[in-house]
């Protein structure tokens, strides 16, 4: 009976710790996103003319970076332009 009550808490302090490191994992993997998307953002937004909302043409490639990585992070394949 004892033995039974000791593996069953060994059981569940395993369990306990495994979510615990699925929870971490996944908030890593949540902030990695975040910081992405935020650089994406910047590449985007820094590649518009000032006071216009078109690219300008000078910074079309940071532009297309900068969608290429809100897509990856979306699960989307570039467009191929």
């Amino acid at each position: 009976m004892e033995r039974t009550i000791a593996v069953e808490r060994r059981k569940n302090e395993i369990d306990r710790r495994g979510a615990e490191a699925r929870g971490e994992r996944n908030y890593v993997a949540a902030r990695r996103r975040i910081v992405a998307l935020e650089k994406a953002l910047d590449l985007i937004v820094g590649a518009l003319a000032p006071r216009e909302h078109t690219v300008d043409p000078t910074r079309i490639m940071q532009y297309r970076r900068g969608i290429d990585v809100a897509r990856a992070l979306l699960g989307n394949k570039p467009s191929g332009n």
